[in-house]
């Protein structure tokens, strides 16, 4: 009987064993699940990331078409102010030389009277 004995006890630890890889192989499974589950989380993380850099280099873009056009708006500007510069320049002198031409006209004006104012009393 020994031998029924030691194949009923074997056939029992193979039992208990068969339990134990069952238990392991679920918390196995389990902890697969779990690691899919985090994994998903984690591309869907990661995919969110995507999307709000993808708007982060729009807006970035965006900025620097604004900035291109505010330097081409300034650098106009500044050529303006500078042409306007020039004008304002060759005005002053055209009414300095307006001024002077004034003042030898009025300087003619008066020889011209005091010739005249002459000739008359000299007549």
């Amino acid at each position: 009987m020994d031998t029924i004995q030691e194949i009923a006890r074997t056939a029992e630890e193979v039992k208990e064993l068969a339990r134990q890889t069952t238990s392991a192989t679920d918390d196995i499974r389990g902890r697969i699940e779990s690691t899919q589950g985090s994994a998903s989380e984690t591309i869907d993380s990661i995919m969110q990331v995507s999307e709000v850099i993808a708007s982060v280099e729009q807006g970035s873009q965006t900025i620097a078409s604004a900035v291109e056009e505010q330097r081409a708006t300034v650098q106009a500007i500044a050529q303006t102010i500078g042409n306007v510069a020039t004008v304002v320049e060759q005005t002053s002198l055209g009414a300095a030389e307006t001024k002077s031409s004034g003042e030898h006209l009025d300087q003619v004006a008066k020889q011209l009277s005091n010739t005249l104012n002459q000739f008359k009393t000299g007549v």
